[in-house]
Parts: C-alpha cells; structure tokens; sequence
C-alpha cells in the first residue's frame, strides 16, 4: 500500500501544506512572494495524481474538477480525468471527458490515442 510509504507520506503532506497556503494567500509556507494561480493549478494537479496513486479516484476527480473550473482549457487536466473515471471503472465518462479534451486541441496526438484507446 502506498499511502503507508515514507516518501508517499512526506510528498502528500507537502503538497497538502502547499495547498492549503496557497488557497489561503496565494504563497508557498514561509514565503511571501505572491503566486500565479497557476501555482494553485499545478499543486492540485498534483495533489490529484497522489489521489490516483493511492487509489483515491473520487477525491482525485474532485479536485481536477477544481482544476478544471478555473482552467477549463486545460487538455492534461481532462486526460488526468479520465485516467481516473476510468480507474474508478466509469469507461463512459472516461471516454466523454477524454473527448471533451480532444476537442480543445485535436492536434494533440497523445489525447486524440488515449480517447481512441478508451473508445476501443
């Protein structure tokens, strides 16, 4: 099980404190330079990923559902998505969100093959 890792516990609880920071004033711990919201963007991002590792699929889509509320264009947001629905075993929705992904950018090779895959 990998959330009884050591190095899964210490990164977990990093971007948690990352998260939480930024949410809170758009700073990193014991910073006080402003960040993009793009910083918030990327650690929930990541945060998700943790969530997928450990096999948390509905806390993961939850937040890429946060990422994709204030980046809707976001393609990897959409693949990450789907690789979790998918995980969660909802192919459809995997293959609707995989699409709509598709859609913002059919010159993207690698998400116009993983929506051709989740089809198959």
């Amino acid at each position: 099980d990998i959330k009884s890792h050591t190095v899964y516990k210490a990164i977990a609880s990093l971007t948690d404190e990352f998260v939480k920071s930024l949410e809170s004033d758009s700073t990193f711990p014991g910073d006080e330079e402003v960040q993009p919201p793009s910083a918030l963007l990327w650690t929930w991002y990541l945060r998700a990923v943790l969530h997928e590792l450990a096999a948390e699929f509905t806390e993961g889509i939850a937040i890429v559902d946060k990422c994709l509320d204030q980046t809707p264009t976001g393609v990897d947001l959409y693949e990450l998505k789907g690789r979790l629905l998918e995980s969660a075993g909802d192919i459809n929705a995997a293959v609707e969100c995989l699409d709509k992904g598709r859609e913002l950018d059919k010159q993207d090779r690698y998400i116009n093959n993983q929506t051709t895959k989740y089809l198959l």
